[in-house]
């Protein structure tokens, strides 16, 4: 047996699951009495049933419902009026189970099961507890709160008090708020109600909080802000590697795939090597090596490749520029290359003290034929790679010295050139760091790119900031309100989203 909670109003309706039956209840006052119709599943079963005190509203078998209705007088046998509908008189769903009589003679006994479930109600209080989760805007949202003291059987109904996060809604059947928020960086405080068929009321004050992600794109959100007293370089979206101002964001994309990589954010750096494009300068050594400038477009989209051209004269083929250093440091060696007839180019560093590391690159296939610690080849497109390696400089050593030297197409280091292939070179880097950064033209003196300073104003509320980044790591931080300084990445990757949750 269930109790259907009236109002004491002269007309009303009521949706109710009964027996897993969705239902409509129009109760209203007439002047001869209260009436009822009844609408199952969409369809009117009935219509106009005067309601007597103990008296079975459906009664017939044909009609489909399962179970039956009945209003009860509980000061008395009066038929209901509606001043005292919830109160003295109710309306009470009766189960299959509760039809059972004991003989035909014998009247259903409908004061002792009201008693009864009082009794039970007493003993159990409705009680919502647990809270409701926090979200993120746009992300799909689903969360519920736990109901204690829910009689069997009985159907619950579920309102809010308040408004909800921008985007979610409450189900009033099963209380569940479901949705996807529009609204980020949002604090929102609301009650839900939940009333059972006897007519109790359970209350929870309940404050949800929406989050939000911001994916590094075009422009910095307006929670966000980057200062970087110099110029740095980064790959636009048509692949043309570009110079940002001084304090200008770096949203960096890939040069192949054209994909957006996200934030750049990098530590400062300074190129030790002069003349970075500028391989015919005497700051380069030659041997058995003429150089060509400026024959190929470069990933800046200018014509400043150079073409280094081994010699008609036997013998290994090189250029090399030496840079000072501490001994002990980790240096990173960087070059663009790109076949130019022949396919082979072999990177090495060494020191004051003597031979460091060398790498050896196939460019018509794009792989290092003998990897050697920390090398890497990466295309750039149109034929392109960029060619990096690391080394520590030994103790007590001065000097570092990079050497490039063109091979052969069978990787002989000693051959005889025709005089006309070669190999295109641009943006030779020397950096103190394990890995290599984004490049850094120079000319006649060294140059450093200042540090990216990148922060963000957390507001109130909100305790956590996670980093999701191009390589597929990420980083999560627990942060007061305020100004954060973001964290610099300490590999080479780009920041592609930032979120800001509870």
């Amino acid at each position: 047996m269930q109790i259907i909670p009236l109002a004491a109003v002269a007309s009303q309706t009521l949706k109710v699951v009964l027996a897993q039956q969705n239902c409509v209840l129009n109760v209203y006052q007439q002047s001869t009495g209260i009436y009822l119709d009844v609408i199952l599943e969409g369809e009117t079963i009935l219509a106009g049933v005067l309601c007597r005190d103990r008296v079975r509203c459906v009664r017939q078998a044909y009609l489909g419902f399962i179970g039956d209705l009945a209003f009860m007088d509980t000061e008395g046998t009066d038929d209901p009026v509606y001043s005292g509908l919830g109160s003295r008189w109710v309306l009470m769903y009766l189960s299959p189970e509760d039809l059972i009589e004991k003989t035909t003679s014998t009247s259903i006994d409908f004061q002792t099961r009201i008693n009864a479930a009082n009794a039970w109600a007493s003993a159990h209080p409705l009680v919502l507890t647990g809270a409701l989760n926090n979200g993120v805007r746009g992300v799909p949202y689903s969360s519920s709160i736990t109901l204690q003291g829910q009689m069997n059987s009985s159907a619950i109904s579920w309102s809010v008090v308040g408004s909800l996060p921008a985007g979610l809604s409450l189900d009033s059947r099963t209380g569940v708020v479901s949705g996807t928020p529009t609204a980020g960086l949002t604090i929102v405080s609301f009650t839900l109600t939940a009333k059972d068929n006897l007519g109790r009321t359970a209350t929870s004050a309940q404050t949800v909080k929406i989050g939000q992600t911001f994916t590094m794109a075009t422009s910095l959100p307006g929670i966000m802000s980057l200062t970087r007293p110099s110029i740095g370089t980064y790959f636009d979206p048509a692949a043309v590697l570009q110079v940002a101002a001084n304090d200008q964001p770096r949203f960096d994309y890939d040069p192949v795939t054209l994909a957006l990589r996200g934030l750049l954010v990098e530590e400062q750096r300074t190129n030790l090597l002069l003349r970075s494009s500028e391989f015919g300068n005497a700051s380069w050594s030659k041997t058995r090596m003429s150089v060509v400038e400026d024959v190929a477009i470069a990933p800046d989209g200018t014509t400043s490749m150079d073409l280094l051209v081994p010699t008609t004269v036997s013998g290994s083929h090189q250029i090399s520029q030496s840079v000072a250093v501490s001994g002990g440091s980790i240096n990173a060696l960087s070059f663009y290359v790109k076949a130019a007839g022949y396919n082979f180019v072999r990177l090495r560093i060494g020191d004051s003290v003597g031979y460091l590391v060398n790498a050896i690159a196939d460019l018509a296939n794009g792989v290092i034929t003998n990897p050697s610690a920390a090398s890497k080849i990466e295309p750039i497109g149109n034929g392109i790679y960029r060619l990096s390696m690391s080394a520590t400089a030994s103790v007590g050593a001065t000097t570092l010295s990079l050497g490039v030297w063109v091979y052969d197409n069978s990787k002989a280091a000693e051959f005889v050139g025709d005089g006309v292939s070669g190999i295109y070179v641009w943006g030779a880097q020397i950096e103190a760091g394990a890995f290599p950064t984004s490049i850094i033209p120079t000319t006649s003196a060294q140059v450093t790119r200042a540090a990216d300073v990148a922060s963000i104003t957390v507001p109130s509320g909100f305790t956590t900031l996670t980093y999701d980044y191009d390589d597929g790591t990420s980083l999560q931080e627990t942060v007061s309100t305020g100004a954060h300084t973001i964290p610099t990445p300490v590999a080479p990757k780009r920041i592609k989203t930032i979120s800001v949750t509870a």
